[in-house]
């Protein structure tokens, strides 16, 4: 390999390490420490897999519970304290700190609920695709039993090697359509579930947005 080969061949490869490692680095780096580094943004999950959202959003609501019962502690030892401007100050400040952590919470809960709401709605989509599937392999199941039916007993003679054939067909198909009947309603059933859950998480949303008005 010519040394101008190699000399390249050398900043590729730093190129490709320092591309890699980078972006490595900036995925550990959204892990947030505490309620401060969380971001209650909507755009906060822009180029995250829902999963990974989820899970720090999930984090960042413990770490606020957590500063608010930190800060709620510091405000009851100032009561202690003598009474002053410096302790009337503090407690001010205590309970902004407070009230800030608490508008954070409510944020980060309302993201968490709106991806729900869309897995959930991903699901409910899926499921009614899957049922649409379903009925049309009952109507194409139907179909064929009514047109095997119809047969008049010339005709499944001279389709059939043994008549017990047309009858082991009949009963397959009759039993095929029972099952993806039973499936159907398995199907209409989870929509039914996953509609209810669906209309819970909209009352929490709205419940959330309802509490960050009043503050």
């Amino acid at each position: 390999m010519k040394i101008g080969q190699k000399r390249n061949f050398y900043l590729l490869f730093l190129l490709i390490f320092l591309i890699f490692f980078g972006t490595f680095s900036f995925a550990l780096a959204k892990e947030p420490q505490s309620c401060d580094e969380c971001d209650s943004s909507e755009k906060f999950c822009e180029g995250l897999e829902q999963k990974e959202c989820l899970k720090i959003l999930e984090k960042c609501v413990s770490l606020c519970e957590e500063k608010i019962k930190e800060v709620e502690g510091k405000i009851s030892q100032l009561g202690k304290k003598e009474k002053g401007l410096t302790k009337e100050i503090e407690t001010l400040k205590a309970k902004i700190e407070k009230l800030n952590s608490e508008i954070k919470k409510v944020n980060l809960y309302l993201n968490q609920t709106k991806i729900h709401i869309q897995q959930t709605e991903f699901s409910i989509q899926e499921t009614e695709k899957s049922i649409q599937e379903k009925k049309e392999k009952i109507v194409q199941i139907l179909r064929m039993i009514d047109e095997i039916e119809k047969k008049s007993l010339i005709e499944i003679l001279l389709e059939e090697e043994k008549i017990s054939n047309f009858f082991n067909n009949l009963y397959f198909l009759k039993i095929l359509n029972t099952k993806i009947l039973q499936l159907h309603q398995v199907l209409l059933n989870l929509k039914s579930d996953l509609t209810q859950k669906k209309l819970v998480l909209e009352k929490e949303k709205e419940k959330s947005e309802n509490l960050l008005k009043m503050q």
